[in-house]
């Protein structure tokens, strides 16, 4: 059971995963017991999950993209253009010195740009981990949300990072924690929708993936609790969203247009 804790640590176990297969390959190797309820799990065996795993989620991809798309139509109308002046041969005025020195390209025109203060690349930390209660629909509910940034933060040229991390606290090691940290996406990898949805949307990814692969260090779920990211420094997140240390949870899924926006205007993109 995964429950929520804040703990003092003195002893932080880390597990860093280059991508979900790698996460999953881990998990595989030390199965648990098998859950009886795959509408909380997501799947009914962790064979199923770690197929998931490498070959995408692709069945209910129509519903989530639904939900990003409904979310990403509302920011992008939040968002503000910023026009940038250009030469060509036609324009809307004439850029007089350029005309006196004979340059063919003496025009001005103007086209919009979406335009952010900050760098090209924006790294995304997120936490994978949630409360035994929270049902798989809000997991994928959060995703969807997860998503559409991601989206728009596409639609204004910026690549993005994009890590997962589990962070939970044993209950029977005093102030013992576990971090398990995947790379879901790195700023040159081409997006395959189907495995980002799985990683970012998919209760399987915690509740069999994770919860396998922190066996092999010893870490029970039945006996630990859900608690805040441990390495948002370590990655220089520009994003972290932790479900465990405020009400991110119930904003993002209440309000997504108002998070959403308010997580680009902290990245100093211009919005209206």
């Amino acid at each position: 059971m995964t429950r929520r804790r804040t703990t003092t640590v003195t002893d932080v176990v880390r597990q860093d995963f280059a991508n979900v297969r790698a996460l999953a390959d881990m998990a595989a190797a030390h199965p648990r017991r098998e859950y009886s309820d795959p509408e909380w799990s997501g799947c009914a065996t962790l064979s199923e999950a770690t197929d998931l795993a490498f070959s995408g989620w692709s069945e209910p991809r129509s519903d989530v993209l639904a939900i990003a798309g409904d979310i990403l139509a509302q920011v992008k109308q939040s968002v503000r253009p910023m026009y940038q002046p250009y030469h060509d041969v036609s324009g809307a005025f004439v850029d007089v010195g350029a005309y006196l020195q004979g340059v063919p390209e003496c025009m001005v025109d103007f086209v919009p740009e979406d335009t952010s203060r900050h760098s090209k690349v924006v790294t995304i930390l997120y936490s994978c981990s949630v409360l035994a209660e929270n049902s798989a629909d809000s997991i994928r509910r959060r995703g969807a949300v997860i998503g559409a940034l991601v989206e728009i933060l596409a639609q204004l040229q910026h690549s993005t990072i994009i890590y997962a991390e589990r962070s939970t606290a044993d209950e029977y090691k005093e102030r013992a924690i576990l971090s398990q940290r995947i790379m879901v996406k790195d700023a040159g990898d081409r997006m395959d929708i189907d495995a980002f949805m799985f990683a970012i949307a998919h209760p399987a990814m915690l509740r069999h993936l994770c919860f396998c692969a922190g066996m092999a260090v010893g870490f029970d779920p039945n006996y630990c609790s859900s608690t805040v990211l441990q390495r948002a420094d370590e990655v220089n997140a520009d994003v972290v969203i932790d479900v465990n240390a405020g009400t991110n949870i119930d904003r993002m899924l209440t309000d997504p247009v108002g998070f959403i926006i308010d997580t680009i205007k902290s990245l100093g993109i211009e919005v209206n």
